[in-house]
């Protein structure tokens, strides 16, 4: 499972973060938290790589932590939710190894819409505190006003339960976690549970008191201060959560005064660091420079206009001169005339003088200004290269990033193949073992009956008069033959009375036996069979264990079961059911 932690900023996250860590639940390899500080001594609980994908989809909307009056999730570029998914697919893909995994960060409660394009199985967990006490933690930390704290604290949490209507989740108090933390954890612990979530556990309440402590309740709303504030929208709002069934039946939009309190705060902040890089920007986004407009180029531009005007201009004047030459050439038969053309000719060349100087120096400064704009245009031309580089390498590691996830895909399936076959195998071997379980149970049913015929037999046998009187005549025997009459009783006297088991064989084709000194039918009763020896050329072992599996099952010697068996077929009346499988295997 998927846990996603929703939260306004400084309600209880970390601590409830920390907890479901304690439960069992993976929150990220080591150093990938945002460490602890003054504001948070036990840490964040936060993982940079969430937190910095979240900033980003705010910033890339002209938004912030603190500057959420205009931001619209619905209004985020397509290009930017692409990217966004990319990044934020390969996170979550990641984490899926280690399910149930949690994640979280106050700005979820605002992006949780972006994030569900991503997770598969999300149970969400909401955290409320007080927002008389959340608006003074903020005043305190950041110095925010009290009512753009409650204004604040009530665009996240309307976002939150806005996002997450479609979703299972659970409510968590956050003065009843601080409160009663072990009540708390199990009564979590039992609700996760109900929700399908596997794989936890419940923390030690020595775990538990030495992580929550009342010193980290600083901020509380029965302060005198802070009484002041309790009878507003919010306060109000919030108590009505609490006390309401969950989750709630319907959440309405923030109110226009919510967002005139944001847009009155955010007037008084100072403007947005915009040069700070974004991951979800591309650079294609970006406003391309066009191709006139290097450094210098309109500088350029400028002074070739100037050279062009005083080119006009000196071409006029020369023209002028033309005319004036050409006037006082008609008057030279006269002094006057002599006189004026002179005089206009030294005032059209100083004229001329001072123009050709005037073009000296345009060319001059345009001269130098091409310099500057051919090195411009070179170094934004490396620039270009290297740009161009960077793309390429960023296009191949996505393009490996993306066979990747193709083999990780791939082997999921292949495992999830492999584990439904191996599922089907194991059903199969049950209902096998099921079977033969069932006809070893009618077997030892019949045996069971056999043998209660057989002791009645016995029984009756005993009290026959024949019996008791030809009993002088069976020790008489015994007494002249040296055997013993057989007995029922002892597996060993079995053994030694059975005309299949011949001792002077058994040692003689088993010489240990014969060198240890051991009994050969009490070798055979203890180790022989076990070990699949034949008690003499007439008997077979290992044959008759394969062809009798409850030999195998009771550990009974396979000689003697073979004699009881074939005692029970000779007591046994007729039409009698047999159940045991006839015959000597190969003796």
């Amino acid at each position: 499972m998927q846990l996603i932690v929703l939260g306004m900023h400084r309600s209880g996250t970390s601590t409830l973060a920390r907890l479901l860590n304690l439960m069992g639940v993976y929150f990220g390899p080591e150093g990938m938290s945002t460490g602890a500080n003054p504001e948070n001594p036990k840490g964040f609980w936060e993982r940079r790589d969430v937190r910095q994908l979240n900033d980003a989809l705010l910033h890339s909307d002209g938004c912030d932590w603190n500057r959420i009056s205009s931001y619209d999730a619905d209004q985020t570029p397509e290009d930017v939710i692409t990217r966004f998914e990319d990044h934020a697919g390969k996170l979550i893909l990641e984490m899926d190894a280690h399910r149930p995994w949690l994640m979280k960060e106050p700005r979820l409660c605002l992006l949780l819409p972006h994030w569900k394009r991503v997770l598969e199985v999300p149970v969400c967990i909401h955290i409320l505190r007080h927002p008389v006490e959340v608006a003074s933690s903020l005043n305190k930390r950041n110095g925010m006003p009290f009512p753009a704290g409650l204004a604040l604290w009530e665009r996240h949490v309307r976002a939150a339960l806005h996002a997450a209507a479609d979703l299972p989740g659970i409510l968590v108090s956050h003065h009843r976690l601080i409160n009663d933390p072990m009540g708390t954890v199990e009564r979590m612990h039992a609700q996760l549970v109900a929700h399908g979530v596997t794989g936890l556990h419940l923390p030690s309440r020595r775990e538990i008191e030495s992580f929550v402590t009342p010193k980290l309740h600083r901020e509380r709303r029965d302060r005198p201060d802070l009484s002041i504030h309790l009878d507003t929208p919010q306060a109000r709002w919030f108590d009505a959560l609490i006390t309401g069934s969950w989750p709630p039946a319907a959440v309405e939009a923030p109110s226009a005064a919510v967002n005139d309190t944001l847009r009155e705060y955010e007037s008084s902040l100072p403007p947005m660091d915009t040069t700070r890089p974004n991951l979800l920007l591309a650079s294609g986004n970006r406003r391309q420079p066009e191709k006139d407009s290097f450094p210098g180029d309109r500088q350029t531009s400028r002074h070739a206009r100037e050279i062009l005007k005083l080119t006009r201009l000196a071409l006029a004047s020369e023209e002028r001169f033309r005319h004036q030459i050409a006037k006082l050439e008609a008057d030279a038969s006269t002094a006057s005339a002599r006189a004026n053309l002179t005089t206009g000719l030294e005032q059209a060349i100083d004229t001329l003088e001072q123009e050709k100087k005037q073009l000296a120096i345009a060319e001059r400064l345009a001269q130098q200004d091409r310099t500057r704009s051919a090195i411009a245009l070179e170094r934004t031309t490396g620039e270009l290269a290297r740009s161009n580089k960077s793309l390429a390498a960023a296009e191949q590691q996505a393009s490996q990033a993306k066979a990747e996830l193709s083999g990780y895909r791939a082997k999921i399936q292949q495992m999830r193949r492999k584990h439904d076959r191996e599922s089907n195998t194991h059903a199969r071997h049950r209902e096998i073992a099921a079977g033969m379980i069932q006809e070893y149970r009618v077997r030892v049913e019949h045996l069971i009956a056999a043998v209660e015929s057989r002791e009645n037999a016995l029984r009756q046998l005993d009290r026959h008069p024949v019996w008791r009187l030809t009993a002088p005549l069976r020790r008489l025997a015994s007494l002249v033959t040296g055997r013993r009459p057989p007995s029922v009783t002892s597996p060993l006297g079995i053994l030694r009375d059975s005309e299949l088991f011949d001792a002077h064989w058994y040692q003689s084709r088993y010489p240990d036996v014969a060198t240890s000194g051991i009994d050969p039918a009490r070798h055979y009763l203890d180790h022989g069979a076990a070990e699949g020896r034949d008690p003499s050329p007439h008997f077979n072992t290992r044959a008759y264990t394969d062809a009798h599996r409850e030999v195998t099952i009771t550990g009974e010697n396979p000689l003697i079961h073979f004699i009881e068996q074939r005692r029970l077929l000779a007591t046994m009346p007729a039409g009698a059911p047999h159940t045991g499988r006839d015959g000597e295997g190969d003796q």
